[in-house]
């Protein structure tokens, strides 16, 4: 253990000794670097230099900075087992990370701080008075950070309790934090105190803990608008004394996604809008319900979805939204308001009238529960509306407007992601238009959902997100996002989507059906699913996850009709489900089955010049209930293994299969059924259980 003392002018604290260490104040240098066992002193016989932390330095046992007047620098890391007193005359610009080791008292005289860690087995870091790190990190990982109590404040980018044996305590201190990620508590003990923690981010993350854990706080308040183009977050089971959120004052939507159960023993502040266009939502992260338990609430302009409002607040206010999924709250009553801006113009802009024709006012901007209608009256010829912000829509009616020159309108959704909690409900003269990157999201929970296509396809990338809700179709509906890099034309992730005896179509460059985890059924009611002109390799339908996934054959043969275009090849990743339905291979592509599937049939329907194929993963079985895939003369049907040198098996039960015009190879025919190959069939070779002819002909007799 020893004294070291800067001589060293401006140079660099590094590895090297040199002339730069002395073991007296201004004394002679020359003395060893020092160590985690050493004092180091700046002071006023160091000089007005520039000292720059850099690579190589061992540390120090504490620094003391007192009648210094050099600057400080440097974006190399540093380790101190002991105290840190900075003072008002020197100047810091050290931006590395200081470790702190040891029991320890931190000053730094309104002096913006290095990135600061806490990692020393049972120490006390303890504030000499504000610390301000600027958007720079604080991380306690091992030992106790305490704010001392003097509650001083602490301004950080995040702060972070990530250490079962580390402890933060606030006392009555005030923490801004302005990144992203904000506070963060994988483990250890937050002891609040009555601090006040300003969260000045607009799209943070809040973490109170995970696994179901949570952390209990004080007061904490969201300062800052939040952002209407990206989510905010608040993780873990947390208690609170007040929680606040800014108000809203920009025509949008922000969205606060809470991933478990929220007390607030005293007020739950939400972020009330200046009109009915500046909203937020409250959500949940999943497909449960979150409660929120309040002592009270102040709410308007605010939309709920998968919410359960608890506790002895009042849960009511002012223009408040039913996006679905939600209980204990008492929504606004539903209302029908009209378009009635000729120009057209923006989802929320002053256009809303609550009768036709009526006089549009702001606050008439339609809620999740309501009816937003388009009609001639209200809309020129060729007018746009757009959907301008991820605004939460009820139910959208189309019908009066008719295809007509006078009555033509489109509906735009630009870039923004859309959320449909109502019914669509297309006219013959509306178009819709998108981009390609917009996901229009169908997803009211609980009961059903319809869609009316009028024969206006949707150009947008759709999911179906209808939590224990059904999707109907009233009609034919096409969805065509035709743009393969911006993923499936429909993903498929909760709910039942009924077919209701209508072909659901999906076309156009890298139009593909895809299922994400959740629980989702699709009901045929003898309809269609048609993947129709899918261009591009890897496309058309992908049974992503299996897991939740069912289908229903309703009234009458349902069918998945794959239709690609010659040389492209159309995918059809089963999954190892159950389909209880047709699928035909209806194009010139080859459709290329994978996964041990279960089918009522499987068919070929194509019917053009030209030979196509159906190619089976191998070594997989698909059980079937018939098998009719059959080629025509002067069309052969070519069925195949995807492994030159491995079988793939069909089986069916019972019964007797006859199929023509097929070229067969790598086939395992199975499962008790007799396997009638045709007459003017092709043995390609490796082939099991088929017979190369048709059935035999039934025996006639005469009788005289």
């Amino acid at each position: 253990m020893a004294n070291r003392y800067w001589v060293g002018g401006t140079a660099s604290w590094d590895g090297t000794a040199g002339t730069k260490w002395s073991d007296t104040s201004g004394g002679a240098g020359g003395q060893s670097v020092p160590t985690s066992t050493d004092d180091v002193f700046f002071d006023g016989s160091s000089g007005t230099g520039t000292v720059t932390i850099a690579t190589g330095n061992t540390g120090a046992k504490s620094i003391n900075c007192t009648g210094f007047t050099g600057t400080i620098t440097g974006t190399a890391d540093i380790t101190v087992a002991g105290g840190i007193t900075l003072v008002s005359g020197q100047t810091y610009t050290h931006t590395g990370i200081v470790t702190v080791t040891g029991t320890a008292t931190i000053t730094t005289a309104s002096k913006t701080f290095s990135a600061l860690t806490v990692n020393g087995s049972g120490i006390t870091v303890t504030l000499g008075d504000a610390l301000n790190t600027s958007t720079r990190n604080l991380i306690v990982t091992n030992g106790t950070f305490d704010t001392s109590v003097s509650n001083y404040s602490v301004t950080a980018g995040t702060v972070t309790l990530a250490g079962s044996s580390a402890t933060i305590n606030l006392n009555g201190s005030t923490i801004t934090i302005s990144g992203s990620e904000s506070f963060s508590r994988t483990s250890g003990t937050l002891n609040a105190g009555t601090s006040q923690i300003n969260i000045t981010n607009t799209q943070p993350t809040f973490t109170g803990g995970i696994a179901g854990g949570g952390a209990t706080f004080y007061n904490v308040s969201f300062t800052s608008a939040l952002s209407a183009v990206n989510s905010s977050n608040i993780r873990g089971a947390n208690t609170f004394n007040n929680l606040t959120f800014t108000n809203q004052s920009s025509s949008g939507q922000a969205i606060v996604i809470f991933d478990n159960n929220q007390t607030v023993n005293g007020t739950l502040t939400m972020p009330a809008g200046t009109n009915a266009t500046c909203r937020t939502l409250f959500t949940s992260s999943d497909a449960n319900a979150k409660t929120l338990t309040c002592a009270a609430v102040s709410l308007s302009d605010i939309d709920f979805r998968l919410i359960t409002g608890a506790g002895a607040a009042s849960w009511t206010g002012t223009r408040i939204g039913n996006a679905t999924g939600n209980s204990g709250i008492t929504f606004t009553a539903s209302r029908t308001v009209y378009w009635n801006l000729a120009s057209g113009g923006n989802w929320s802009a002053t256009a809303w009238a609550t009768t036709s024709g009526g006089t549009p006012s702001v606050n008439n901007f339609p809620l999740a529960q309501d009816t937003a209608i388009f009609e001639s009256t209200g809309l020129n010829t060729g007018a746009t509306v757009t959907f301008n912000s991820r605004f939460i829509i009820g139910t959208i009616n189309l019908s009066a407007r008719t295809f007509s020159p006078s009555a033509t309108m489109t509906f735009a959704t630009g870039g923004i992601d859309t959320l449909v909690v109502g019914d669509w409900i297309n006219g013959t003269g509306s178009f819709l238009t998108g981009s390609t990157i917009a996901t229009l999201t169908f997803g009211k929970i609980g009961g059903t959902q319809t869609v009316t296509g009028a024969g206006r396809a949707f150009p947008h990338r759709v999911t179906i997100n209808a939590i224990s809700g059904t999707l109907t179709l009233q009609d034919n509906v096409i969805f065509s996002a035709n743009n393969s890099i911006w993923g499936p034309t429909v993903n498929f992730i909760n709910g039942t989507l009924n077919l209701n005896g209508n072909t659901l179509e999906l076309s156009g460059i890298g139009g593909h059906f895809k299922t994400s985890t959740g629980t989702k059924n699709i009901t045929f009611n003898g309809g269609t699913l048609s993947l129709t002109n899918i261009i591009g390799t890897g496309n058309g339908f992908n049974n992503d996850a299996p897991t939740g996934f069912t289908t229903t054959a309703g009234t009458g043969i349902g069918t998945i009709k794959a239709s690609g275009i010659s040389g492209q090849g159309l995918e059809f990743v089963g999954g190892g489900s159950i389909y209880n339905c047709t699928l035909d291979q209806a194009g010139a592509g080859e459709l290329q089955i994978s996964g041990s599937n279960t089918f009522n049939n499987i068919t070929n329907s194509y019917k053009s010049t030209g030979s196509t194929s159906i190619r089976f993963q191998a070594n997989t079985t698909t059980t079937l209930n018939d098998f009719t895939a059959s080629g025509e003369a002067g069309r052969v049907l070519t069925i195949t293994s995807s492994s030159g040198s491995v079988s793939f098996t069909l089986s069916k039960s019972s019964g007797t299969v006859s199929v023509n015009y097929i070229s067969i190879s790598r086939s395992t025919a199975t499962g008790g059924a007799t396997w009638y190959a045709g007459a003017n069939s092709t043995d390609g070779g490796n082939n099991t259980g088929w017979i190369f002819s048709g059935p035999p002909q039934p025996a006639f007799f005469l009788f005289f």
